[in-house]
């Protein structure tokens, strides 16, 4: 593990962020963010009234998309700020309860969701497959993981174009946008070039237990969405 991606390093670059965060995210992303997460709501496949835990929640902007659902969405994240700047958002859809925590060790009894939801947070996580083993260990038998993410995806026209957006472009955009920190948005593509492949990560969701359903590309593969099923064996209906 590099210094830059140690979690205490992470939670500080995301805590000075927090109260800026939402505004960068539609700046910098053109407001696809938040396209791409009612998507994930809808291919999740959950009813409205499902327990959902959405796991490195941020300001919950997928927390509240799962709450318009008609979910019940508890938020964690292991950032207070990140949480504290969301807090209610949504009105009525708003997450039932905010909760800082470290996605490697849950506060959650097992078994108690029918749902985890993950937007751009597993690729932060210093242990990701160990959150993986946690995420199974809090859903159900038959529950849905829902991780959306920039994977690091195979050479193309396209995705060379997006690497240099996000390399030069991005960072300072950032701080025209007013992060307070350059090294965030440094730290973004540096983590993406660092993360699994989606076939790496597939791999990962069956050693914690998951069976990878679907696979859902947006944006030309600029962000990838997997979705599993917890606890069945490969095949089964």
């Amino acid at each position: 593990m590099t210094p830059e991606r140690a979690p205490e390093r992470v939670r500080e670059m995301f805590s000075d962020l927090a109260p800026r965060y939402d505004r960068l995210n539609r700046v910098l992303s053109l407001g696809l963010d938040q396209g791409w997460r009612r998507r994930t709501v809808r291919l999740l496949g959950l009813p409205p009234g499902a327990r959902v835990l959405d796991l490195c929640a941020g300001t919950g902007d997928l927390a509240v998309a799962g709450g318009r659902f008609g979910w019940q969405v508890h938020a964690a994240d292991f950032s207070h700020a990140m949480l504290a700047a969301g807090r209610g958002k949504g009105g009525a859809a708003a997450p039932r309860s905010l909760v800082q925590a470290d996605a490697t060790r849950l506060p959650f009894a097992d078994g108690v969701f029918d749902g985890v939801t993950v937007a751009f947070g597993i690729r932060n996580v210093a242990e990701p497959r160990r959150a993986l083993a946690e995420m199974r260990r809090v859903l159900r038998v038959g529950g849905r993981l829902g991780v959306l993410e920039f994977f690091r995806e195979p050479p193309s026209p396209w995705r060379s174009a997006f690497s240099a957006y996000f390399r030069h472009v991005l960072p300072r955009l950032a701080r025209l946008a007013g992060a307070p920190r350059g090294d965030a948005y440094d730290y973004l593509p540096a983590s993406v070039e660092d993360f699994a492949t989606p076939e790496e990560f597939a791999a990962w969701m069956r050693d914690a237990d998951f069976e990878p359903r679907s696979s859902r590309r947006f944006a030309g593969g600029v962000a990838r969405l997997w979705v599993g099923r917890a606890g069945v064996e490969a095949g089964a209906s």
